[in-house]
């Protein structure tokens, strides 16, 4: 229990210094932002005020609101803080619609869900307000085409929802701003479609370049191994193992195995299940942390994230699974675990192994384990029949 307690406070020290960093970077850049602008644009002290005041104040909420992101993905939401106020600072003079000050928001709504997206939103479209001056009907376009576009894009993180979200916030955006138009000019020409358009166009090349740094699903870093590289025989890392410990690497091919049938049986990811279930103890053996070892080799050979979640959920009693890969590899690896202590138990005896399965289930229920999963009961169902139909021969 004091280990965990432990484990518990680094992290939450670690959290603490993360965010204090990017609070930090977030205020310095802010800084030089403010002195660029008043320089380039010469801005009366007013102004300069009230895009300070601003500043602090949103940008304070903003930080407080993705901090739970900033684990996996600080760097980046450092990088796309600077990208948008470069944006802003370079774009003073262009059409206010074709300033493309939504690429945050919406990749923060992919990242940690909707309200710190909204947020986001706020903070960046005030900024843009009072540093370049946009007129009411241009704010208004921001801040009611982002809230849809947050909207549409929170929690997608595959393609073709991420497809479909890109979609229909472009024709949102399109739409909007022409009928902002028209209500504040009376009027529609021809460079108001065109502005539109391109508008729109240009809302959706940040999130289109930024996007593949920030998402799994098909979307790796540069030098990331692959998912089917990673479950290879000759993989470093499995060759690593092979000579360390044959026998913790004849259990991880036995959750591999199962945990990537299981996944394919409720449409889940099964490549990524299979490495999951490969990787889920791999540093067993090399420390008194496990699951640290076992990131710490994941990081060696540079294997995706959405792989080292999955070590770092597959025990319930540290951390919850957020997915229906990290679920699955949990629950092989508890029923095949739970069936070999029994063996060792009782060699002689029988195992029932239905019933063991059904208990497995109810137990991880009961703790809530399932509640991030995205698992539906019905789901919950096949697995456990599969399970049963699978394991129940032995």
């Amino acid at each position: 229990m004091r280990g965990m307690e432990g484990q518990t406070g680094a992290d939450s020290k670690k959290a603490g210094k993360e965010l204090f960093v990017f609070a930090a970077v977030m205020l310095v850049t802010d800084i030089i932002f403010l002195g660029l602008a008043a320089w380039r644009y010469e801005l009366w002290y007013h102004e300069i005020t009230t895009a300070a005041v601003i500043l602090v104040m949103f940008g304070g909420i903003y930080v407080w609101r993705t901090r739970k992101t900033l684990e996996k993905h600080v760097f980046w939401l450092t990088g796309l803080h600077v990208f948008e106020l470069a944006v802003i600072l370079v774009s003073y003079q262009a059409e206010g619609m074709l300033r493309p000050v939504l690429s945050v928001p919406v990749l923060v709504g992919i990242l940690a869900g909707t309200e710190p997206g909204i947020v986001a939103l706020i903070f960046y479209s005030a900024v843009s307000a009072v540093i370049c001056a946009d007129p009411a009907e241009v704010v208004l376009l921001y801040v009611l085409a982002g809230f849809i576009g947050v909207w549409l894009f929170s929690g997608r993180k595959k393609g073709r929802g991420l497809l479909a979200g890109g979609i229909s916030f472009f024709a949102v955006y399109m739409v909007m701003s022409m009928l902002l138009t028209l209500y504040s000019y009376m009027q529609l020409q021809l460079w108001d479609v065109v502005y539109s358009i391109a508008g729109g166009i240009l809302q959706l090349l940040p999130v289109c370049c930024f996007l593949p740094f920030l998402t799994e699903g098909g979307f790796r870093l540069p030098g990331v191994a692959s998912l089917a590289a990673a479950v290879s025989e000759d993989f470093p890392a499995i060759v690593e193992l092979q000579e360390r410990k044959p026998v913790l690497l004849k259990h991880s091919r036995l959750i591999a195995g199962l945990s990537a049938q299981a996944a394919a049986e409720v449409g889940a990811n099964a490549l990524l299940a299979q490495a999951g279930g490969l990787y889920h103890e791999i540093g067993q053996g090399l420390g008194e942390d496990c699951d640290q070892e076992s990131l710490r080799i994941c990081k060696k050979y540079r294997l995706p994230a959405s792989v080292q979640d999955i070590i770092k959920e597959h025990n319930p009693d540290k951390k919850t699974p957020s997915s229906k890969e990290a679920a699955i590899v949990m629950l092989s690896d508890t029923i095949i675990s739970t069936m070999e202590q029994n063996r060792r138990k009782n060699p002689q005896g029988s195992i029932d192994i239905p019933s063991l399965i059904s208990k497995v289930f109810r137990v991880r229920e009961n703790s809530g384990a399932f509640l991030l999963s995205g698992l539906t009961q019905e789901e919950l169902s096949r697995l456990q029949e599969f399970y049963i139909r699978v394991l129940g021969r032995g």
